[in-house]
This record gives C-alpha cells, structure tokens and sequence, in this order.
C-alpha cells in the first residue's frame, strides 16, 4: 500500500549527535585566543573564533596568517594573497577549533609582551579591524587588543553622561527637548 506524500514522514539517517549544537564564547566578537603553554613540549595555538574567521576573510584549510609587530601592538593579517618567502606565514586549520600552532612566535609575544599580559593562562584578544599594506598589497588586518582592556574601553564609551529625551506639553504645543539625565535626578530629588 503506497502513502499519500502528504502522510509521508521525513527520515533523518545517521547517528545522532549527543553533544548538541557548541556555540563560541563570544558569537558576535572577533577573538584570537593565544593558548597557555601547560607543559614542556605543547604545542602552542593561535585559535579564531567564527567572527574572526569570518571578518578576517579566512578560508579554513586555505588562508595563511601572518603577524606583525609595531612598537607595544600586535598585529594579525589574512596573507593569503601575499607571497612570502620565510615562513611566518601559517595557514589556518580546516576544522574547529581554527587555529594556527607556531611554537616559536608564541615564545616571541610572551618574550616581548610577558609583562603586559600572563601567557601562564590563555589570553584572549579582541580583533580590532582594519587594512595595511602587505608587499604592496593591501590586507585585511587586525589589531590584538586584550579583552579586559577591550572590556573598559567598552564600559568607558557607555559610562559617559546619559543624554534622556523627553516631550514637553505646553497650550496644545508640543515641545521635544533633550536633558541630561543626571539633572532631571538631581531636580527630582530636591
């Protein structure tokens, strides 16, 4: 007996996946994590978020990554397109977590930067967006910016006085003003 394709049911083949759907820490953040090196002999890993990957344009198993360094600034760019001749150039991991391993520059920046950041522990960067000039050609590239300095500049730009519209009625007159609201407590309070 054949069924109607209105009562036919869609199958799902395959094992299903116990572990659920993983989610990044920070969805909506570009994030390079430079990873603690635990013990003697670990590799060493340079690993982009989703958002990283994406707004740097890296393809996983295709990019290549590059880093630059100016003056206490750490730079990170989408060297694909450009042709180098040593090796500073990684290429990115086909599969998540995606990463670069480069045991020699992770000892460089923890050489350089040990005291402004404790590479004893992961360190997580915010990737701050931009362009430079690469053997002549322009590249994506982003400045490393660590997520607690990311997190006060943040709280920094929103900290600054409120600014409250309100309207104000006045004979059938409509008014629209903009007060701080710092001043409309102070008056409220007294």
């Amino acid at each position: 007996m054949m069924l109607e394709s209105s009562e036919i049911r869609e199958a799902v083949f395959g094992i299903p996946n116990a572990r659920g759907v993983i989610t990044g820490k920070y969805p909506t953040i570009p994030v390079l994590t430079i990873t603690a090196q635990v013990k003697k002999g670990t590799s060493a890993s340079f690993i982009f978020n989703d958002k990283a990957v994406q707004d740097l344009d890296l393809v996983p198993g295709v990019s290549s990554v590059s880093f630059a360094f100016e003056d206490d600034t750490i730079l990170v760019g989408n060297t694909t397109e450009v042709i180098k001749e040593d090796n500073s150039q990684k290429k990115l991991t086909k599969n998540k977590p995606y990463k670069i391993r480069n045991k020699s520059l992770r000892s460089y920046i923890a050489r350089v930067f040990g005291e402004k950041y404790n590479f004893n522990e992961d360190v997580e960067f915010v990737l701050e967006l931009g362009e430079r000039k690469v053997g002549g050609q322009v590249v994506k590239t982003a400045e490393l910016v660590e997520m607690n300095e990311y997190n006060s500049r943040q709280t920094e730009s929103t900290s600054p006085e409120m600014e409250e519209t309100y309207t104000q009625y006045n004979d059938n007159e409509v008014v629209d003003s903009t007060m701080n609201a710092e001043e409309t407590l102070e008056e409220a309070q007294a």
